[in-house]
């Protein structure tokens, strides 16, 4: 009888844990967005298209605040490369959404 009990336990008890643990890692999962759905951003921004730039924001899962603040497009800030392309109207945009002043971002890009 002790036997039988021993050799219910071990496989009942890797099971339990086995059970635990897949659910703990996805409790624990998060998205976090790859390079590549920066560098789409990127890629959105200099095409001067307000459609493909909210696109590609809400697929990198960043707000615009963040993006304009942190996001760096071959060594420029959003806005800065967005003007070098000539993409006014996605600077305009990136300004607007991410609740900063236009002046404040051109400032910036003549530093």
């Amino acid at each position: 009888m002790k036997k039988l009990l021993n050799s219910f336990s071990l496989p009942a008890t890797i099971g339990v844990i086995a059970i635990c643990s897949l659910f703990s890692l996805n409790a624990n999962a998060k998205y976090i967005p790859n390079e590549s759905s920066l560098i789409k951003v990127c890629k959105a921004i200099q095409t001067n298209n307000a459609a493909k730039l909210r696109v590609a924001v809400k697929r990198s899962g960043y707000s615009y605040r963040d993006l304009a603040e942190g996001l760096m497009c071959n060594g420029q800030t959003v806005v800065e490369y967005a003007m070098s392309h000539g993409a006014i109207e996605n600077a305009n945009l990136m300004a607007k959404l991410s609740h900063t002043k236009l002046p404040q971002l051109v400032a910036q890009t003549t530093k």
